[in-house]
């Protein structure tokens, strides 16, 4: 999914994926014609079976035992 939220305005445009084995979460960061870089954001012990879209149009990380997580700021996590 591409993050279009307003909570992590670092990520804005920027591809978010993860790993179901590892459960790391990251950032694929584009300007729009070429890749970037990428950015680790979490890396959890959640097997994450997809990302989703809440009602307030963040990010929602959801787990294969069913567990929702959102995604919080830090320093440091973001797009290069």
């Amino acid at each position: 999914m591409v993050y279009r939220g307003r909570a992590l305005p670092e990520l804005t445009g920027a591809y978010l994926a993860a790993d179901f084995a590892s459960g790391r979460l990251w950032a694929l960061c584009s300007d729009g014609s070429a890749l970037l870089g990428e950015a680790l954001l979490a890396d959890t012990d959640t097997n994450v079976s997809h990302i989703g879209v809440g009602a307030t149009g963040e990010p929602l990380v959801v787990g294969y035992d069913g567990s929702l997580n959102r995604l919080v700021p830090r320093s440091g996590g973001g797009c290069p």
